[in-house]
């Protein structure tokens, strides 16, 4: 065995490996990289504008990743006791169900009073389908925890 056979044999593995690499790549492209996140947010809308927005409100995040837009078909919050879904939707602030451009973000809003038997101490899970059909789940997110600056503003708020 000759030096030019082990360079060969090297130049052999490193050129599969960079066609490999080139391969996961573009199919990493081509599939959705979508992350939904669920969190709590406050209104500090006008009461006579929007009564129904102000105080403590859900928020459904869905985040595109990907290099090309999605279309969000249906985002909801599943039931803390596993016995159902939250349908999320049509509120005029609401980006979500609908595009989500390429490295942007859609929102959905659902005030906690229209969420039966909403425990913020309890975890709560976000998901959306995209009309491929393909859905995605938020990491659980517990709503009890508004901060320091959550609390001070609605403390001046009330």
């Amino acid at each position: 065995m000759e030096a030019t056979d082990v360079i060969a044999g090297y130049a052999a593995v490193v050129a599969t490996l960079a066609l490999g690499w080139e391969i996961r790549k573009a199919r990493q492209a081509r599939r959705p990289q979508v992350k939904v996140v669920v969190s709590r947010v406050i209104w500090l809308a006008s009461p006579k504008r929007t009564p129904h927005k102000v105080g403590l409100t859900v928020r459904l995040e869905v985040r595109n990743h990907g290099d090309g837009p999605i279309q969000v078909d249906r985002v909801w919050l599943e039931s803390q006791d596993g016995h159902g879904v939250n349908r999320i939707g049509g509120d005029p602030a609401d980006t979500v169900p609908g595009v989500v451009n390429a490295r942007a973000a859609g929102f959905a809003y659902i005030h906690e009073t229209k969420v039966p038997d909403l425990d913020p101490s309890k975890p709560l899970i976000g998901w959306a389908t995209l009309t491929t059909g393909e859905q995605f789940r938020s990491k659980p997110a517990v709503l009890n925890s508004l901060g320091h600056r959550g609390r001070r503003l609605l403390a001046r708020r009330g």
